[in-house]
């Protein structure tokens, strides 16, 4: 049991590794998760995995109950359809 519990979190560091900290993903990512925590967002309980450089997902950092919040985001943090679809970044897309 213990082997099998020592095996799996082996293998959720190597998943949580995949991409260097020096990975232009990688500093993209977190220069957005950045502006975002000053701007009051909080998503504490959350990370992001890099499972391969085209391939990342999220998931629980802790444990989470029932009527946890799992993510705040502040409305001048929010980056709707409409202000994308107006913004030149938005009509390169």
């Amino acid at each position: 049991m213990l082997l099998d519990l020592i095996a799996e979190v082996e293998n959720e560091i190597k998943f949580d590794r995949t991409l260097p900290d020096s990975h232009p993903i990688k500093i993209k990512f977190n220069d957005m998760f950045s502006w975002l925590e000053q701007g009051g967002a909080e998503f504490h309980k959350m990370k992001i995995r890099y499972y391969t450089e085209d391939f990342r997902g999220v998931c629980a950092r802790q444990n989470i109950k029932n009527g946890d919040t799992l993510l705040f985001v502040p409305d001048q943090k929010l980056m709707l359809k409409s202000m994308i679809n107006g913004s030149k970044y938005g009509k390169q897309i």
